[in-house]
């Protein structure tokens, strides 16, 4: 009777042991996570417009006084940037802005340069766009801007400056400039 006792106590753990149910859980985990990354990637590829890119932005040329060519043609230029033109630069805790002049030859005068300062680390763009269009009539400043960012500036704040820029109106185009500073 004991050895009955016994063996039917062992068949009853292997038992146990044998129909167990630990690795359901991880492959449910597992397979969901399997299947959200599945689902975001597909999303994030359904969701993403046809055209890279938030804020379409133009490159300047700079022109050669080389001769040339009958079968080379280029097109004519739409403006050009002169000392009148206006300049942006947005750095860590402020936007300057004045001519493109004032920042080469007259650098060291300080009535030609103008400066608004960031609310809370963020740039303040509604006093720049106001300030600049006063600032543009009263200097007759071309309609061309030239926004240089400082390079410690993150990306989505300067897409967000440029796009401000460009929908203000103020002017026909706006540069991104680089490698001034």
């Amino acid at each position: 009777m004991t050895a009955l006792t016994i063996l039917q106590s062992k068949i009853l753990r292997t038992k146990k042991r044998l129909s167990s149910n630990v690795w359901y859980l991880p492959i449910i985990v597992l397979a969901l996570l399997l299947l959200m990354t599945f689902l975001s990637t597909a999303l994030r590829g359904i969701s993403m417009p046809g055209s890279f890119g938030i804020v379409e932005a133009e490159f300047p040329v700079v022109t050669d006084e080389k001769t040339v060519n009958p079968e080379e043609t280029w097109a004519q230029p739409r403006a050009t940037i002169d000392n009148n033109a206006a300049i942006v630069i947005l750095t860590r805790d402020r936007f300057y802005f004045g001519q493109l002049s004032s920042f080469g030859k007259d650098l060291s005068a300080v009535h030609n340069k103008f400066q608004i300062p960031h609310i809370d680390g963020a740039p303040d763009l509604p006093r720049l766009v106001l300030d600049l269009s006063k600032w543009q009539i009263e200097a007759k400043a071309g309609r061309s801007l030239v926004f240089v960012p400082t390079e410690d500036i993150p990306m989505p704040i300067v897409i967000q400056c440029f796009a401000a820029l460009k929908k203000s109106g103020l002017f026909d185009q706006v540069i991104l400039g680089g490698g001034l500073l």
